[in-house]
Order: C-alpha cells, then sequence, then structure tokens
C-alpha cells in the first residue's frame, strides 16, 4: 500500500510538471498568433496577403504533422523539440528580414508548420516516453 501511495504521488507531480509547462507552451502559442498578426499589419500587409499567410501556415502544419512521427522514429523526439524550439526562437527574425516582401514571406511560412509540428506534437508523443504502458490513459486524461 505505502508503495502504490508513492507511486500514485510520484505520477501526480509528473502530471502537475508536464501541464505546466504545456501550458506555458501553448499559452505562448496562442499569444505568437496575435502579435503575428500585428507585424504583419505593421509592414502594411493587405487582409488577403495575411490570410494567405496564416492558411498556409495551417496547411503546412496538417501535412508536415502527418510526416513528423516518422521523422521521430528516426531522429528521436527529444532532439527533434530542441531542434525545432530553437528555430521557431529565430524564425520571427527571418520575418523580421522578409517583411518587404510578401512572397518570400509566403515562402517561408511552411518552416513554421514544419518546425510547430514538430515541437507540438513530439511533445504530445513524449509522454509515451515517459509514462509506462499502464499509466498512459491516466497521464493523457
Amino acid at each position: 500500500m505505502e508503495k502504490a501511495l508513492a507511486k500514485a504521488r510520484e505520477f501526480r507531480s509528473f502530471q502537475e510538471r508536464y501541464l505546466l509547462i504545456y501550458f506555458l507552451s501553448h499559452f505562448a502559442d496562442w499569444v505568437q498568433g496575435a502579435y503575428l498578426y500585428a507585424i504583419y499589419d505593421y509592414f502594411h500587409y493587405t487582409s488577403t496577403e495575411i490570410a494567405w499567410l496564416f492558411t498556409c501556415g495551417f496547411l503546412s502544419s496538417l501535412f508536415f504533422g502527418t510526416v513528423v512521427g516518422s521523422l521521430s522514429d528516426r531522429w528521436g523526439r527529444r532532439r527533434l523539440i530542441l531542434l525545432s524550439q530553437g528555430i521557431m526562437v529565430g524564425y520571427p527574425l527571418l520575418l523580421l528580414e522578409l517583411r518587404d516582401t510578401p512572397r518570400a514571406a509566403l515562402a517561408a511560412i511552411p518552416l513554421a508548420g514544419l518546425f510547430g509540428s514538430l515541437g507540438g506534437t513530439l511533445s504530445q508523443a513524449m509522454v509515451a516516453d515517459l509514462v509506462g504502458p499502464e499509466r498512459r490513459e491516466a497521464a493523457y486524461a
């Protein structure tokens, strides 16, 4: 009984740490969307161009989200998460550099979909690596 209680406390601690990091990363993503729109607007993109930029970003995320699993099996989840998050830190700088050329920015948007898919999908899949098979259902709940 004592061992089961210790395991339950350990698992609860894991859940709290994971959820804190998960919510912080998703909050940053939600906030980023509003500021990204403001940046596009500030650099005088039209509403149509902004819509195309967001649409291309979402479509690339949709496409690359289906490919990410095989990449992680080949190269490892942790390595790809670190790579994607590192690239996403520098990505806004790339967009600032391309601000005068909407078509170049449009070409760079699929990169955001690729690396955003890597970070989001893999961080969720990493739960399977950290939690034993008997506890996965509770971990995802």
